[in-house]
């Protein structure tokens, strides 16, 4: 199996690489997943092989720019319709366009503002292989707000590059070889208000002591990092915090957590381990402002949970904590202030699902690896949901019915669901419907055009590991020009 087009987020659109690579009449409004290589953004080996020296060159050009003040170094009007032309295979014309060529061949993603400039460049992808030396690439994007990077390829070396963008409000580092100095030398961002460190093997509780001195810093994600209590002192000094990720650090113990009660400002607390346990309601008592809480691996029981749901939250995220069954559900439907729920691998069946009908402003519930049927989203679909997910149990036409018949839905996934092409027959009637996702439910097949073409308002439509042939996809498409669709072959 290949792919021969390219990835939604490369050519910038479907709707964008639909406008230039038109290789048949409708299937190339589907983007198709399984590989991007260098003939799939249809670059040629010759354009492949640049040499070190022309390299230079080109980066010297975009330097100049640079800091001669230029808002767009040697760049286009409109970056996404430019990208979109270059990885269908127009030729570069510019050091601007060769610098996004090699982007294209280390697979980034981008994303875009309202204007169609570059608001985003994502190197983090599990195909993506940046080092240190990719990064003069981003040159070429001098107003850049958002930067993901990955991999051990990038260091302490790459930060020349990163400190140039001065208007970089987001950046996330996974897996990376850059260390506490490093992490001192990114207070240098002036517009710097979210810093995601994921699995930095060189971090240490000393770097905590650096974010302090970050003007603009309101969101500190250190997810699966080797932090302890220690770190948490100087944490909690950020007075402006109003997001804070701590999961996957086991050494953070209760006691250090206590701490993270003087964030007066703190919106949103992401936890894991053995801290979260039944006190975490009294852990985390001083967070007055709190609306979001996420809790994953913790031994936290329904009896905590009852405790818990005492606070005024908003958002409730739960994952893998494995005492929380039906009771635990029929607490968080007394969570009436509740409006976004996440329920991920735990022990909840039908009959507890049930219980969440009883948080009547719900508007987005996402289950995942939890044990739904029919009749429990018969009882739900009395909620104004937005948003419903799905995923990965076993349901029939009677909970596609019911999900259909919820007037205010507009996003929907059913993802392996075991679904039929009888089965989602109901979802011709959900005409608010703008995005829908049936991936991995391998009987949908071609006998579901008719219903999906129904429903006209899609704008995003996700097939990926369905039973859909490529005449299928053809008919698809040509009946909702306006959809992005994705499909696997």
């Amino acid at each position: 199996m290949m792919s021969f087009f390219v990835r939604l987020h490369c050519a910038a659109s479907a709707a964008a690489a639909a406008s230039v690579v038109r290789r048949t009449k409708h299937l190339s409004r589907v983007v198709f997943l399984l590989g991007v290589c260098a003939a799939a953004v249809r670059l040629s080996p010759d354009r492949c092989r640049s040499s070190a020296a022309a390299e230079s060159g080109e980066v010297g050009k975009l330097i100049a720019a640079a800091e001669s003040g230029a808002a767009d170094p040697l760049g286009p009007t409109n970056h996404r319709r430019r990208i979109a032309e270059l990885a269908a295979g127009a030729p570069a014309q510019s050091a601007w366009d060769r610098a996004v060529e090699r982007l294209l061949r280390l697979h980034a993603v981008f994303d875009y503002d309202a204007q169609g400039h570059v608001a985003l460049i994502d190197l983090s992808a599990d195909r993506t292989s940046a080092a240190d030396a990719d990064l003069d690439t981003l040159r070429a994007f001098p107003k850049l707000r958002r930067l993901r990077l990955a991999g051990a390829g990038i260091t302490n070396a790459a930060l020349p590059e990163i400190l140039r963008l001065k208007e970089l409000e987001e950046l996330w580092l996974r897996s990376t070889q850059i260390n506490d100095d490093g992490a001192a030398q990114l207070a240098e961002l002036p517009r710097l208000a979210s810093l995601n460190i994921d699995r930095a093997v060189h971090l240490t509780d000393r770097a905590a002591e650096h974010f302090q001195k970050f003007p603009s810093l309101i969101r500190l994600q250190l997810v699966d990092n080797d932090l302890s209590d220690a770190a948490l002192e100087p944490i909690t000094r950020l007075s402006r915090l109003v997001l804070l990720d701590l999961r996957r650090s086991p050494r953070i113990t209760r006691e250090g957590l206590k701490r993270v009660g003087r964030l007066a400002n703190l919106r949103a607390l992401r936890i894991s381990g053995d801290a979260a346990d039944d006190q975490i309601a009294e852990t985390i008592a001083g967070l007055k402002k709190l609306e979001s809480l996420t809790i994953e691996d913790a031994p936290i029981t329904p009896a905590g949970l009852r405790r818990l749901l005492a606070l005024p939250l908003v958002e409730l995220n739960l994952a893998r904590c494995f005492s929380l069954d039906d009771d635990a559900a029929a607490a968080i439907g007394q969570g009436a202030a509740l409006r976004r729920i996440s329920l991920r691998d735990l022990p909840i069946g039908p009959e507890g699902l049930k219980h969440l009908a009883g948080c009547r402003r719900l508007e987005s519930l996402k289950l995942d690896g939890v044990i739904a049927d029919d009749d429990s989203l018969v009882a739900l679909a009395k909620l104004p949901l937005t948003t419903l997910e799905v995923r990965n149990t076993v349901l029939a036409s009677g909970g596609v019915e019911a999900a259909a018949r919820i007037a205010s839905l507009e996003t929907l996934a059913l993802d392996d669901c075991r679904l039929t092409s009888a089965a989602i027959a109901p979802l011709a009637q959900a005409k608010k419907l703008k995005s829908l996702s049936l991936a991995e439910n391998q009987e949908i097949g071609d006998e579901a055009v008719a219903t999906l073409s129904a429903i006209k308002g899609l704008k995003s439509l996700q097939l990926r590991q369905t039973g859909l042939s490529r005449e299928g996809l053809r008919r698809l498409a040509a009946a909702l020009p306006d959809c992005a669709i994705t499909a696997s072959e």
